[in-house]
């Protein structure tokens, strides 16, 4: 589903949220096997990205497979 986004952070971002266990989990309850609609976006409290918020750049940079050493 195509969702605008303000940069590439926001973007694995919202990717690491949608890919948690806590919104897969809504996400199954909330939709059909054979459909998932694009309004899903709506059922999901979904934070605003703060590229000022460590928690926020830490779930875009574990979706991007950039891991601390």
């Amino acid at each position: 589903m195509p969702v605008s986004l303000q940069s590439e952070d926001e973007a694995y971002y919202l990717c690491g949220v949608l890919n948690g266990m806590p919104v897969r989990i809504i996400v199954a309850s909330y939709t059909a096997e054979t459909e998932i609609l694009t309004h899903i976006l709506n059922a999901i409290k979904s934070l605003k990205y703060d590229p000022n918020n460590d928690l926020h750049r830490k779930i875009s940079d574990l979706s991007r497979g950039v891991l601390d050493p």
